[in-house]
């Protein structure tokens, strides 16, 4: 859930199982999203319209990886957020 409120996601923390859905902002492009931040960060994130239509808008985070792993991509977007990059555009 702090991965994707570090994005600016929005996440139902009490509807997430092997992955969490999150909600970009309304008109964020879900595929530019993602391109953007593996390119800036080595993370990949899956667009949520490979799925269809209502996975539009949505992004989805694996919580299949070690603990340590999840920290290390926290930590990744924080430093992408102090240079003040926007993900979203």
């Amino acid at each position: 859930l702090k991965l994707a409120l570090l994005l600016g996601l929005g996440a139902d923390e009490n509807g997430s199982g092997m992955f969490l859905w999150c909600t970009l902002p309304e008109g964020a492009d879900d595929k530019r999203f993602c391109e953007k931040l593996l390119r800036l960060s080595g993370i990949l994130l899956t667009p949520g319209s490979i799925y269809g239509n209502n996975g539009r808008g949505c992004v989805r985070i694996s919580l299949c990886r070690p603990l340590d792993e999840i920290r290390d991509a926290i930590e990744r977007i924080k430093n992408i957020n102090k240079g003040k990059i926007c993900l979203l555009h």
